[in-house]
């Protein structure tokens, strides 16, 4: 890995897990009260659980089995982090809006987490996901996946879209 690009990215989520850290303390009392202040909270543990990771994957290389699992653990972290963050994303949006959680759309993120875990399994016989040789971090084709989350994510900011386009024409 590029050296300046090393040290960016590092910098980028050390900065972020400090943005973060400091927001969720802020914000701790608000959260026994306010459901939407509480999804903010499991994102941004999530998200600052995802910067560890990142941050182990990319900067922890040797040959030893201890650095090679601590990074399949990390990546593993890391990629179970980015599909989380959909799923945590698409109900705060739904909950924030008071537009109800449907049971197709649980059924369709419980079917991609379980996908992803699946994946996960299968990586550690057959690298899908990611990859580590020589101690080192490498993603695979179905890493995509979260993507594919992402995606669906996406619904609730187009229903909060079409419902404010309704109610000027109301």
């Amino acid at each position: 890995m590029d050296m300046n690009l090393s040290f960016s990215v590092l910098t980028a989520d050390i900065i972020s897990i400090l943005l973060i850290g400091t927001l969720y303390l802020a914000n701790r009392q608000k959260a026994e009260y306010d459901r939407d202040m509480r999804l903010l909270q499991q994102m941004m543990v999530t998200i600052g659980i995802a910067n560890i990771s990142d941050s182990c994957v990319y900067y922890l290389a040797g040959s030893s089995i201890v650095i090679k699992v601590l990074v399949f653990l990390s990546g593993s972290g890391l990629f179970l982090g980015n599909v989380m963050i959909g799923y945590l994303w698409a109900k705060f949006i739904m909950v924030h809006m008071n537009i109800p959680f449907s049971d197709i759309r649980r059924n369709i993120y419980r079917t991609i987490g379980l996908i992803s875990i699946v994946l996960l399994v299968i990586n550690i016989f057959y690298p899908l996901v990611f990859s580590v040789s020589d101690g080192r971090y490498q993603r695979g084709f179905a890493y995509i996946i979260f993507l594919i989350f992402a995606a669906f994510s996406a619904h609730p900011i187009i229903a909060f879209k079409v419902s404010r386009l309704r109610s000027k024409y109301i």
